[in-house]
């Protein structure tokens, strides 16, 4: 962490190069195209300001305290209160260096009846680590994919990501919520990244739950396709759609790809033809998948298609492309390859 301006300076040309290179901030969606604040990236004005600050020595400033010194962390409190239900996730050991490929486990729940979920937060057991995690609802038999196995198109029962840097606390909208019928089981998909020091993380995920049934079920939409990657290709373009039966509010989407993913759109397309962008994601990172929600949710008439419009880089032009030299089939591993939208969405009775 940045806890005083001798370590900044420090940090400084390390800083400046990240920038520069698009690094940093690895959420780099399109700015002109919708709006979230998950996409918490610097304007051109911000980075314009910070590199030319780092390039005439990052000078102190005239204050006589630091307000990196002064800063005190926020306890990891639950906001809400106490949950009405408080999910232990496993433990898992991080080494102190190397690359982590991502942790799947299933949580089974000890409840006998339906649970109607309002809210939720996550604790991160240690969040200089825990790099991002979602959270699905899954039927007894199922894991962390669930019919995105053997479906491109499903709707699923989905719960909330964690993303670091913000307190993670989700409270849906008025009468909306996510259902966890009896007998399902939480299945959760961990990423890591390593820091230097070997640690151990065993995070939390608050449930608040709804005294009654919640007229509107929160769930999410996969959207995606199967292919074959040829090798040494820079772009091999990308596109996949859903016809939805119903009037729906979308509060937000995520691009899931692999090593070779490159960018996603995410576009509604109304039954008269007309067009809405919702999210462009132009410079896809595999390291930084989070959720982001919309602003502004956005109503979709019944009869409308949701779109997924990409492509994927097979080619030594890609820096985390592992081996550009091998044709790469669809698959859920991350040496295999995906391309998939999700739309996260309740269903609207207007």
């Amino acid at each position: 962490a940045m806890d005083s301006y001798i370590m900044l300076l420090g940090w400084s040309p390390m800083i400046r190069e990240v920038l520069l290179n698009k690094r940093m901030p690895p959420m780099q969606v399109d700015p002109y195209v919708g709006h979230s604040p998950s996409a918490r990236g610097v304007s051109k004005q911000d980075l314009q300001k910070l590199i030319h600050w780092i390039d005439v020595g990052a000078p102190r400033g005239e204050g006589e305290t630091d307000p990196l010194e002064q800063h005190t962390p926020t306890a990891n409190e639950w906001v809400l209160g106490q949950p009405d239900f408080i999910v232990q996730g496993p433990e898992h050991s991080i080494p102190s260096t190397g690359v982590l490929d991502y942790y799947y486990n299933d949580i089974e729940l000890p409840f006998a009846d339906d649970k109607w979920v309002k809210a939720v937060q996550y604790r991160a057991g240690d969040p200089s680590v825990l790099h991002h995690l979602i959270t699905f609802v899954s039927e007894p038999e199922e894991d962390f994919w669930g019919e995105e196995r053997v479906s491109t198109s499903v709707s699923r029962r989905f719960v909330a990501g964690y993303i670091p840097g913000k307190d993670n606390v989700y409270e849906f909208p008025e009468g909306v919520g996510t259902l966890i019928p009896a007998g399902y089981h939480l299945s959760m998909q961990f990423h890591y990244v390593t820091n230097g020091q070997s640690t151990v993380d065993k995070t939390q995920l608050g449930l608040y739950f709804s005294d009654q049934p919640l007229p509107k079920e929160q769930r999410v939409q996969a959207v995606g396709t199967r292919f074959v990657l040829p090798p040494n290709t820079p772009e091999l373009a990308l596109q996949a759609s859903h016809l939805i039966d119903e009037n729906i509010v979308i509060t937000g989407v995520r691009a899931r790809m692999n090593y070779r993913g490159k960018k996603m759109r995410f576009m509604v397309e109304a039954p008269s033809g007309v067009s809405q962008q919702l999210i462009s994601v132009p410079a896809f990172n595999y390291g930084w998948q989070p959720h982001y929600l919309l602003d502004a949710p956005v109503s979709v008439k019944a009869g409308s298609t949701l779109h997924v419009i990409g492509a994927l880089d097979n080619s030594k032009s890609n820096p985390t492309n592992p081996a550009p030299d091998l044709e790469i089939k669809f698959g859920f591993n991350s040496w295999e390859e995906m391309f998939t939208g999700y739309f996260t969405y309740y269903s609207s009775f207007d």
